[in-house]
């Protein structure tokens, strides 16, 4: 599993459950404690709050209100949002296209 990939099960997981232990998520992850600790700096590095209790019963807990502060697209994904929201265009009046567009709008506000 590739580390974006791995990130995102993390966020999933610890959304999922009120906590859980590095143990929990390395199996989940299929990686080991280490680099599920630098994953869990990196998603903290991104903006994600996550607090830690040691002890019995302790563990990570997500911030119900966190959210990653910064988006990382990778090309093919801007090409595939480009893409989808025009076809959304060319086929008329569907549901949501105009939102698609405004969504659309402030992510290309966000790229460098």
């Amino acid at each position: 599993m590739n580390v974006r990939l791995r990130h995102d099960a993390i966020v999933r997981t610890l959304r999922r459950n009120d906590t859980s232990t590095i143990d929990a998520l390395a199996e989940e992850v299929g990686a080991s404690r280490r680099t599920v600790l630098r994953d869990i700096s990196a998603l903290r590095d991104a903006g994600y709050v996550i607090h830690s209790d040691v002890g019995r019963g302790g563990g990570l807990q997500l911030d119900p209100q966190s959210v990653q502060t910064s988006a990382k697209l990778t090309v093919p994904e801007v090409f595939a949002l480009l893409i989808s929201v025009a076809a959304m265009r060319a086929a008329g009046n569907l549901p949501f296209s105009e939102l698609a567009d405004a969504g659309l709008a402030k992510i290309e506000k966000a790229l460098p």
